[in-house]
């Protein structure tokens, strides 16, 4: 989702210097994205190797789940036709980059509440999101104000 956003971004850049800022965000947007299509799949094969099964629940909760699923696949979507929207980069990474902002404050300290066998992949997880938020940070420190 992150790499689709931040492509989006690149295809809006006005100049060379701002394009060259974009490209290498691509990066770390795309290893965020694997972070997160992988996290569960980290999480059972953990859970798996000290003899645990996968979390179980009930036909009506994972309905739900389901649910949660495709409306955020449909709110991606969305989100992605509102930033084609938008006139420049600038604003897409702006809106990232405040996503972000909070997110990583709740990633940050999620670890503590993991199983210790999985804090290692939550950190993971964290310290990618804390990554492209800070190469967001970086390219609106470069471009302060939409100078692109």
């Amino acid at each position: 989702m992150f790499e689709q956003y931040i492509k989006l971004a690149v295809s809006k850049a006005a100049t060379d210097v701002e394009l060259a800022a974009l490209h290498p965000i691509t990066a770390v947007a795309s290893e965020l994205d694997e972070q997160e299509r992988t996290f569960e799949a980290r999480i059972n094969a953990n859970k798996a190797a000290r003899g645990e099964g996968p979390t179980k629940v009930s036909k009506a909760k994972q309905q739900e789940l389901d649910q949660f699923a495709s409306d955020a696949k449909k709110m991606a979507a969305e989100q992605l036709n509102e930033f084609a929207a938008l006139d420049n980069a600038w604003a897409i990474i702006f809106a990232l980059h405040m996503g972000l902002d909070s997110d990583t404050r709740f990633w940050s300290k999620a670890h503590l509440n993991a199983h210790p066998s999985d804090a290692a992949i939550v950190r993971e997880f964290a310290i990618a999101k804390t990554k492209l938020r800070d190469a967001l940070a970086a390219y609106l420190d470069q471009f302060p104000d939409n100078q692109g």
